[in-house]
């Protein structure tokens, strides 16, 4: 008895090491990221708030255009991104802020990194601004094989979208 003790006692600590404070296994979205956080709510299919603490934090996923809400694919996109990582912790990678102050990340669950998979799947664009060459694979890759928009004979670019859909 005294033996099995002494064997089950370590291997009972390392699992409870790995419980996260909502009781579910750490992933290693907990790991080395600037930043790991549950996700409360999506926004749209590339950016979402994340609870900080108690403050609430916008993310745009960076590199990576997903039609905007009241486009074509633009729901699809968000409920893609949502069965992904709304109200999961998300590990966030990332260095700056854009002009309207949301964090520009990549955002991995577990070892997921889920902007590569949004364009993989064929609901996002490589940003246009972006030199990613494995992105710019995964979305030639997702266009050639008609996946998520690019089953449509000529998606429009959220870019041109929101040029072309300006509030006046």
């Amino acid at each position: 008895m005294k033996k099995s003790f002494i064997f089950l006692l370590p291997i009972c600590l390392i699992f409870y090491s790995c419980i996260n404070d909502n009781g579910n296994t750490a992933s290693s979205s907990n790991g080395n990221h600037d930043l790991t956080a549950k996700v409360i709510y999506l926004k749209d299919g590339d950016s979402f708030v994340v609870l900080e603490g108690k403050e609430e934090v916008e993310v745009r996923m960076i590199d990576i255009d997903a039609p905007e809400l009241y486009q074509a694919h633009g729901k699809k996109a968000k409920q893609f991104l949502s069965k992904m990582i709304k109200g999961k912790r998300v590990g966030l990678d990332y260095d700056r802020k854009d002009k309207f102050g949301r964090i520009l990340a990549t955002v991995y669950m577990d070892t997921i990194d889920v902007n590569f998979a949004m364009v993989e799947a064929g609901y996002a664009w490589q940003y246009k601004h972006s030199k990613d060459k494995e992105l710019a694979e995964a979305e030639d890759m997702a266009h050639e094989q008609k996946r998520g928009l690019w089953k449509d004979k000529n998606p429009e670019a959220p870019w041109n979208w929101r040029k072309n859909n300006r509030r006046r």
